[in-house]
């Protein structure tokens, strides 16, 4: 994971396929058997939250 350049963007490499965007953003990830999804955050980083908690922040316009 990391952005896809100096202005931003989140991008995920997964074998040989690169997912950029919104489409990154709906990509199922997983830590300790939770189900996560990544975004780009403040200051380039990349910020992985468990689903619950990724939906209800969205639903808060964040």
């Amino acid at each position: 994971m990391a952005n896809e350049g100096f202005s931003g963007g989140l991008e995920i490499t997964v074998g040989c396929r690169t997912l950029r965007s919104s489409e990154a953003e709906r990509f199922s990830l997983y830590a300790n058997g939770i189900e996560c999804r990544a975004r780009e955050y403040q200051f380039g980083g990349v910020v992985v939250q468990p689903l619950r908690v990724w939906k209800a922040l969205q639903k808060k316009g964040d």
